[in-house]
């Protein structure tokens, strides 16, 4: 069954009370204004971050194969390094 009149009237047919949209450059309201709330703008950002967040991977693979490379390397490891890191674990646990 195919329905293609309403009451008669083909509804694509009226066209009784449409107006041509007006020229961009002719605007009816030359001072209409649009702002954006301070919250609306922060709530944005966080979209955005939160996207950027979830587009980055959690383990950053590059990092890991350089830091790999380091450990393979016997002159990475010396006595300096070592010391530096007690230094640092230490500071960390307040002692």
């Amino acid at each position: 069954m195919m329905i293609d009149k309403m009451n008669g009237v083909h509804p694509l047919n009226e066209t009784k009370g449409v107006k041509k949209a007006s020229n961009a450059s002719n605007p009816i309201f030359p001072n209409d204004t649009v702002s954006i709330s301070q919250e609306a703008r922060d709530a944005e950002e966080i979209r955005f971050l939160k996207e950027v967040a979830d587009e980055t991977p959690d383990i950053r693979m590059d990092k890991v194969e350089a830091f790999k490379a380091k450990l393979n390397d016997p002159n990475y490891i010396n006595d300096t390094l070592l010391a530096k890191t007690a230094d640092k674990f230490m500071e960390a646990l307040g002692i």
